[in-house]
């Protein structure tokens, strides 16, 4: 049967439409799933500044595991003995109960002694040997890049718990979003960039202007 011209011009674009789909079909997937054979890791974030427990919380979030948020020693306490965390992410510099005597107490309490403890905070706001001293695991000055705080829930849940599949996080297909991070703390500007390039985003820094 012979084609009118608009019928031909037709049935080229259909094919060309069914060997773009052939080909992505085609193609693995950039996206690379959670491991589904296993619950994903609790992390309890223990911090009292709102925007550190956001920052945080939303990248581990998003590199998979479960995140709770405690605003104070006293709430860590709270979540650990009723969440039963597989870590904690603890700041030492609270006010009130602060960090090092909450890890004491949960290293003292028999339900929540063998959870491994990250300590999490200022640069020169508590030695590292005294954290180590009170029962934590490891020891990370702020401002630590959101990534380098998944490896060291990764290194230390191996420790405790052996090697397990850890979280992972999709890749992005689609075109990165620009974003200029405008702050005056060179820490604070290198964080939020680091996340925002997890998310995907193409993020550039500034200081703020004087």
């Amino acid at each position: 049967m012979l084609l009118e011209p608009a019928d031909r011009e037709a049935e080229r674009v259909a094919a060309a439409g069914r060997r773009r789909s052939s080909a992505v079909d085609s193609e693995p997937s950039r996206s690379l799933p959670l491991d589904r054979r296993h619950p994903p890791p609790v992390v309890l974030l223990a911090d009292d500044l709102e925007d550190q427990r956001e920052l945080y919380g939303q990248y581990l979030e998003f590199a998979g595991y479960e995140v709770v948020l405690a605003r104070d020693g006293y709430e860590a306490i709270d979540l650990a003995l009723r969440r039963r965390p597989d870590v904690v992410i603890m700041d030492l510099a609270m006010p009130g109960l602060d960090g090092f005597e909450t890890t004491q107490r949960l290293k003292l309490l028999e339900a929540t002694r063998a959870i491994p403890i990250i300590a999490l905070t200022a640069h020169g706001a508590l030695p590292r040997e005294w954290a180590l001293s009170a029962g934590c695991a490891a020891y990370l000055k702020k401002p630590c890049y959101p990534h380098d705080l998944a490896l060291e829930i990764s290194s230390v849940l191996a420790k405790a718990n052996g090697p397990r599949p850890g979280p992972v996080a999709p890749l992005g297909s689609a075109l990165p979003a620009r974003v200029l991070v405008v702050d005056g703390s060179v820490g604070d500007r290198e964080l939020f960039a680091e996340y925002l390039e997890y998310r995907g985003c193409a993020a550039s820094v500034s200081m703020v202007p004087s």
